[in-house]
């Protein structure tokens, strides 16, 4: 009778341990995502700066060659208008 309560006893504390690894092994596991979706935010944080230092840029080189074609195409007009009256005259 003994000998059934001690191994009663021995397999409940190893119940117990085993609940207590099960319990630890969550509370790293949340700890581990948490951290991991920290970083995840992070990354997509510096990504969007990222990609808004890009899009500024693309937006202000968009504009510097609109302006080269603008003056491009004003260059040839005028081009031609003197063109135009050098032949007339």
């Amino acid at each position: 009778m003994w000998r059934y309560i001690s191994l009663r006893g021995h397999a409940t504390a190893l119940l117990q341990q085993a609940a207590n690894r099960v319990d630890l092994l969550q509370s790293e596991a949340y700890t581990a995502t948490q951290t991991s979706m920290e970083k995840l935010r992070r990354v997509k944080r510096r990504r969007n700066a990222q990609f808004a230092g890009i899009n500024w840029w693309w937006t202000c080189e968009e504009r510097a060659l609109r302006m080269y074609y603008l003056f491009e195409d004003w260059r040839h007009a005028t081009a031609e208008a003197r063109l135009g009256a050098s032949i007339s005259q």
